[in-house]
């Protein structure tokens, strides 16, 4: 006689699955069983074996004990638009997309509860209207940010000029994260929040393509457009153009541009090497150097199509791919979650606040992980 199959939620199943972003047939695929199988299970007409329910735990990546609650829990609030990528074509977000965006709301949630314990104002981020002239909505983002351009144009290496951007704007109160969200994947993302707003930008790109990430979802934060974001804005939605030419402003602002390639008689005849060698100079993405020379009338727009195509090489190489030596996993959570995150959740264990067990599950680390973290964030301090 087989065992008697658990007796799961078969309402919980449906919710996990859907928050997972897989469909029924690539849940199947991946549990090597009938499509038909799985969406009995749903359906409540069957259930999983013991082995398959640990199976399914794994591949939609939950506790096995969610799947025997009497309600399914709350759902991850995501916004229409971060359940779909914005780009060239519209996609819905793939499983592990939808993963990493579920565990910076999971830890936004947190953050936000603890900050309203320290205080009643939150985060005063800069008003920006969709849509609106994007120069002036860009040099407001960058006074709000306040980087003098002798500054930007001393950084001696693209990893320092993110940093110090990552800096300024978790000095103001955003979470700015770094997620592995694949080559092929999202561009970044932002979750709007009162007191932790979050931009997420991608591990998979150098990190001039990761500073145009960081400003572009600013300026979704800022214009209450918050979204998820793919390559090629330029023949996307009008928000997201509007929102690289913001990026471009901040990074780029024309008085700066023109001074370095010699005032407004420069020539148009602008190439890629001509870009690229503006994007080093000021550490920010070839993206960015083609919207601002476009915007200043020193660039025809055909170069944004020449730079678009080379960009996404570009924007992977420069010894940014995975590192000879894996780091270990406190030094990568610090760079996942971002100094500002890593330092409120000790923060909230030294004061008592969580509990070690909370603030290891927060930020997925075992015990002696969670001291190496406390003694790297020190270290930065």
């Amino acid at each position: 006689m087989p065992g008697a199959r658990p007796p799961i939620n078969p309402e919980v199943l449906r919710w996990a699955i859907d928050e997972s972003g897989y469909s029924s047939r690539e849940l199947a695929a991946r549990l090597k069983v009938d499509t038909a199988r799985v969406e009995s299970w749903s359906a409540g007409t069957d259930g999983p074996t013991q082995g398959q329910l640990t199976q399914l735990a794994e591949k939609l990546r939950r506790p096995k004990s969610i799947f025997f609650l009497p309600v399914p829990p709350e759902s991850s609030g995501l916004p229409p638009a971060l359940r779909r990528a914005v780009g060239r074509t519209q996609r819905d977000l793939s499983a592990d997309e939808l993963l990493w965006v579920r565990r910076a709301r999971r830890l936004q949630r947190l953050l936000s509860l603890l900050e309203q314990r320290q205080s009643d104002v939150g985060t005063l981020l800069p008003r920006l209207v969709p849509n609106s002239d994007s120069v002036r909505a860009g040099a407001e983002l960058r006074a709000w940010l306040g980087v003098p351009i002798d500054e930007q144009l001393g950084w001696s290496s693209a990893r320092e000029a993110f940093e110090a951007w990552r800096d300024e704007v978790e000095a103001r109160g955003v979470v700015v994260m770094e997620l592995q969200l694949g080559k092929e994947g999202l561009r970044g993302f932002s979750l709007a929040d009162e007191y932790v707003p979050v931009v997420a930008v991608n591990t998979g790109e150098n990190m001039q393509a990761r500073i145009f990430t960081l400003m572009h979802e600013l300026a979704h934060l800022a214009s209450d457009t918050e979204t998820a974001c793919l390559g090629g804005a330029l023949d996307a939605q009008r928000i997201e153009r509007w929102s690289d030419e913001v990026a471009s402003a901040a990074v780029l602002p024309r008085d700066a541009l023109l001074d370095t390639i010699g005032g407004s008689s420069a020539s148009r005849e602008v190439d890629f090497d001509a870009v690229q060698l503006l994007a080093d100079q000021f550490s920010v993405s070839l993206r960015a150097t083609a919207v601002a020379l476009i915007r200043a009338g020193l660039a025809e727009p055909s170069i944004y199509d020449e730079v678009d195509e080379q960009a996404p090489t570009a924007d992977y190489d420069k010894g940014f791919g995975r590192a000879a030596q894996p780091r270990r996993a406190p030094r990568r959570r610090l760079t996942e979650v971002g100094p500002r995150a890593a330092t409120t959740v000790l923060a909230a264990l030294s004061a008592g606040d969580l509990s070690e067990l909370e603030a290891r599950r927060y930020l997925r680390l075992n015990g002696s992980e969670l001291v190496e973290l406390a003694g790297e964030v020190g270290a930065s301090a």
